[in-house]
């Protein structure tokens, strides 16, 4: 009888423990739950940051993890090269699910080329010698200028 009863004491410890186990594991789950999220969902910079089409990772607990390769200025930027779209949201930029997707699908080819093509005209690099010939040459004409507005005047007496 005795060994019965312990067997029965060590049966229900280990059921108990099962039990344990099933809840910590409910728990774990709960807490590595992803969020996903509709594509038409609308979501401000900082919180985009966290989805797992950019590289990061959204939980249901709220313990995310942003992305390590994008930053809300890399969306910003985006979104001044006309690559993104932006959402305004009760005063906040905003972008939404679709949107991000889309972009994030971009192949590099298209995402290093520039939408605007800026020309820049080089100038010319002058030593100090033509800077200083450019200032004689300034100051004379200024001379001339000078002497020239005194003889108009003294015509006109």
């Amino acid at each position: 009888m005795e060994n019965a009863n312990d067997l029965a004491r060590s049966v229900a410890d280990i059921v108990a423990r099962a039990r344990q186990a099933r809840v910590m594991l409910q728990n774990v789950r709960q807490q590595i739950t992803l969020v996903t999220l509709a594509d038409d969902a609308v979501l401000k910079l900082k919180d985009a940051l966290f989805l797992p089409v950019l590289g990061g990772v959204m939980r249901s607990n709220g313990r995310h993890t942003a992305s390590p390769t994008f930053t809300k200025a890399s969306l910003e930027l985006a979104i001044r090269k006309g690559q993104l779209k932006p959402t305004w949201k009760v005063g906040k930029l905003c972008v939404q699910h679709a949107d991000l997707k889309a972009w994030a699908a971009t192949s590099d080819k298209e995402a290093t080329q520039p939408s605007l093509r800026l020309v820049y005209d080089a100038t010319e690099h002058k030593s100090n010698r033509d800077k200083q010939q450019a200032i004689s040459s300034q100051e004379q004409l200024k001379r001339q200028l000078a002497t020239l507005k005194a003889a108009q005047k003294k015509g006109r007496k």
